[in-house]
């Protein structure tokens, strides 16, 4: 079985900690996904199950309701949960859109904080962090890089794009 360490630093069996990170990471990509908007709806499916939900009979309510919740979410792992939210609020944003979240800011906020995040708890963040970029940036969104089918950056498109862009301005 592989070891991980816990919020403290030590060390615990991985089985118990990797079915929570499995769990918490279920659950992000449910609500990230339920809060993802595209160009063309301009709203979030969150958006349109709650203006349901104000309209619906008490049976349907009940649905509309578990849809909105999602995934089980691993309570003991709340504090991740508030921790990337407060690390995603402060993220910086390029001329590409929003940028990950780095090692470095990850450090920064813990000594603005006082939180002290274990290796365990970095790592989860980052995993977090990685799911986000991958749903709620717009991936149609002429912001956003182009990319391969293997999601790697088009080089070729890309500069296509600034080629393109430099010659409006002559």
């Amino acid at each position: 079985m592989a070891v991980q360490p816990d919020r403290r630093g030590g060390e615990r069996e991985g089985g118990f900690y990797q079915e929570l990170r499995g769990d918490l990471l279920r659950h992000a990509e449910y609500q990230f996904r339920l809060a993802h908007t595209s160009d063309k709806k301009k709203v979030s499916e969150r958006d349109l199950l709650t203006r349901q939900l104000d309209r619906a009979d008490p049976a349907a309510r009940h649905k509309i309701e578990r849809r909105l919740e999602g995934p089980v979410f691993p309570s003991v792992l709340g504090y991740l949960w508030n921790w990337f939210h407060e690390l995603s609020d402060a993220r910086a944003s390029g001329g590409m859109g929003p940028c990950c979240i780095t090692y470095q800011d990850i450090a920064a906020w813990s000594r603005l904080s006082g939180h002290k995040p274990s290796p365990w708890d970095v790592a989860v963040l980052r995993d977090l962090d990685r799911l986000w970029m991958s749903i709620i940036p717009n991936p149609e969104a002429t912001s956003n890089p182009p990319t391969t089918d293997d999601g790697e950056i088009d080089s070729v498109e890309l500069r296509g794009r600034l080629e393109r862009a430099f010659d409006l301005f002559g």
